[in-house]
């Protein structure tokens, strides 16, 4: 395993063994009406987190969840300026504005730049220890904030806040990585996911000597006896550009009339979906478009899956993948992975050991691995081992979210 970069101290220290995080039943907090007048109570650990995002909590972000709920000596309590209803939001997300029509006014002053008294108040009457904010554009709007506070602040940076968003010369992206530039000066550490984004992060303006990469990691799937497999190729994720699922559907098109008689399974949505489906229309194989499942739900199609194939690339805008925990999830189910060297996908998939990575956009090499995993079936289940391995070793997030909390130490206000 790599060792983080650029940090004062050893973060590959073996982290302290214990019982899992206790979770606590949900309480009602939406209380948009006045919320910087709520004080956050303490039950267990004294330090507080203040995880912060403008939007809790979109479907796709569970990472950031888990994240969460893998906090030991540290409580965590999520603050934002609105609520989304998902699979994963929380009653006890903390958010300072209504959905409604003076609620959108006030973000989009807040995201414009103009101050807020509400979020002032929810900082200065929080008791955090240290703010911990996901994604640039999020951190552009508390680090003022922060600042003032006289809080330290952790901007943990992802994927599109790096690539897309600050990529180009139209006045939007000059501005944005103008602000995110001074963001990232002002943070008292900066984490990237991956070696990928660490290095895009420091291209961004990122003070190398308080910028550390740092695997989130997963929740472990239970070791048992392999699902029946009722599916040969399966793919999951949002249905845009930069997830290559066109790539895919060409590829599979390449096979060999041998295979025209698999399942294939496309899991997500997005504005794609109905130019991806009448794609779909002329392959020989049966291919379905499930939509939007839950997580539990995905990772269930992923254990009873040959494959799991995801072809991310470079969108048109420079949007790439950060890491991509979907491929951390396959290697967990214990299925192989075929993608692309794209990104920071090759750190979450071993060419060779636990998958295969085509050049990106060479389609028929896509087809071929493709192939070639279908048809060596003792192959797929050595990867699939191997990647279950590469994941307990280097992503559990019961591992992984302790040397995230030696950081929060580092930099907490005591």
């Amino acid at each position: 395993m790599q060792t983080i970069r650029a940090t004062p101290t050893d973060h590959s220290r073996k982290p302290p063994q214990g019982p899992p995080p206790s979770r606590k039943p949900p309480i009602e907090t939406d209380r948009a009406e006045e919320p910087g007048n709520r004080t956050i109570e303490t039950h267990g650990p004294t330090r507080i987190v203040l995880i912060w995002k403008a939007t809790w909590l979109s479907a796709s972000e569970t990472f950031v969840r888990n994240q969460q709920a893998g906090l030991r000596r540290f409580k965590p309590q999520a603050v934002g300026l609105q609520k989304v209803e998902s699979g994963i939001s929380s009653r006890e997300d903390y958010v300072l504005y209504h959905n409604d029509f003076l609620g959108r006014i006030a973000r989009r002053l807040i995201g414009y730049g103009f101050p807020s008294v509400r979020i002032k108040r929810a900082l200065d009457n929080s008791q955090a220890s240290v703010i911990h904010s996901h994604f640039g554009p999020d951190s552009i709007i508390i680090s003022q904030y922060a600042t003032a506070a006289n809080i330290p602040h952790i901007v943990t940076l992802h994927g599109n806040d790096v690539t897309g968003m600050a990529n180009g010369k139209a006045p939007r992206a000059i501005l944005y990585k103008i602000r995110l530039r001074r963001t990232l000066n002002r943070a008292t550490r900066v984490v990237a996911i991956s070696d990928f984004i660490y290095g895009r992060a420091v291209e961004l303006g990122a003070p190398p000597n308080k910028t550390v990469r740092h695997y989130i990691g997963i929740p472990l799937l239970p070791t048992g006896a392999p699902d029946e497999k009722m599916t040969d190729v399966v793919f999951i994720g949002r249905l845009v550009e930069k997830k290559g699922v066109s790539d895919l559907l060409s590829a599979l098109a390449a096979l060999p009339a041998a295979y025209d008689d698999i399942k294939v399974k496309i899991i997500g949505d997005g504005p794609l979906r109905s130019e991806l489906e009448k794609q779909s229309r002329v392959l020989p194989m049966s291919v379905t478009f499930l939509g939007r499942l839950s997580p539990s739900e995905s990772m269930d199609h992923l254990r009873k899956s040959r494959i799991f194939a995801g072809p991310s690339k470079t969108a048109a805008n420079g949007d790439a993948e950060g890491l991509g925990m979907v491929f951390l999830e396959a290697a967990s189910a214990g299925i192989p992975v075929v993608a692309y060297a794209h990104g920071g996908v090759p750190e979450a998939v071993m060419h060779g050991r636990t998958g295969y990575l085509a050049r990106e956009g060479d389609v028929k090499q896509l087809s071929a691995y493709i192939e070639k995993l279908l048809t060596d079936r003792e192959q797929a289940f050595e990867f699939g081992m191997a990647g279950q391995k590469m994941v307990e070793e280097r992503f559990d997030i019961l591992k992984q979210t302790p040397d995230l909390e030696k950081i929060y130490e580092e930099t907490a206000k005591w």
